[in-house]
């Protein structure tokens, strides 16, 4: 995606790696968080696993880390739930 642009092929990889233990969970939150508003379509997966989450580290790398906020600015812990329709 960073020398195409085209973000598509990248977050399809990054998807399933959401359900996966703690350290790549962070990681691919952290690179869908630096793909920024392209990676719209996941922002359903990174607030569900915001909201399912017990771990510390996925939670902090989802909000304070980046995950969620570059991907949609406007989204905030108080937020009404995401759906795949924004």
């Amino acid at each position: 995606w960073q020398v195409t642009g085209e973000a598509k092929e990248s977050l399809k990889a990054l998807r399933p790696l959401l359900a996966e233990e703690d350290a790549v969970q962070v990681l691919a939150v952290e690179k869908i968080g630096a793909i920024g508003p392209a990676a719209r379509d996941l922002l359903p997966d990174l607030v569900r696993a915001y909201r399912e989450e017990d771990g510390e580290a996925i939670r902090h790398a989802l909000t304070l880390g980046g995950g969620i906020g570059p991907v949609d600015p406007t989204w905030s812990i108080g937020s009404p739930p995401v759906t795949s329709e924004g």
